[in-house]
């Protein structure tokens, strides 16, 4: 919130008064400063607007610095949990390629005894998702297949979120 109200303030100030009261400034003979202020806003300005939380297009007053990719998918509790376990073998499996993708943060396993979820969630920095979204969230597509062959599991999808610590 308080990197919201800073950007909103200093373009507001930057757009509004930053020629005129530089202007003043600069012909005020007893401004310490009178050379660098208004380079000293334009540092600020820029610095704001392009800091590391990124703005979400569709919802403007949300900020973030985290995009995840989930993998999901339905295990079935027969034959003593099978689907569940083989689902487990093929992230192994890829767990070192995913952790390689460039701008990784972290790579989660969920698994939900009640409602036999199994999702991995991969989360990567803002500034690196764009690269592996056009690299085509590899190696996404290797391993949805695997566990799409898998007798038990069903509903295989994916969604992307971001994530912001509040």
């Amino acid at each position: 919130m308080l990197l919201t109200f800073a950007r909103f303030f200093s373009s507001f100030f930057f757009l509004f008064f930053s020629s005129s009261l530089s202007a003043a400034c600069l012909s005020a003979k007893s401004f310490p400063w009178k050379n660098s202020f208004p380079s000293l806003w334009v540092a600020i300005f820029l610095f704001l607007q392009f800091s590391k939380a990124h703005r979400n297009k569709t919802l403007p007053f949300t900020e973030f610095d985290t995009v995840a990719r989930e993998w999901r998918m339905k295990w079935s509790p027969d034959d003593d949990k099978a689907s569940l376990a083989a689902a487990q073998k093929v992230l192994e499996k890829q767990l070192a390629t995913v952790k390689a993708v460039k701008g990784v943060k972290s790579v989660q396993r969920v698994v939900c005894g009640g409602c036999m979820d199994f999702k991995v969630i991969v989360a990567l920095d803002g500034d690196s998702f764009g690269e592996w979204e056009a690299a085509g969230f590899a190696p996404e597509a290797d391993f949805l297949k695997e566990v799409g062959a898998i007798k038990g599991i069903q509903q295989v999808e994916t969604q992307t979120f971001t994530l912001m610590p509040m």
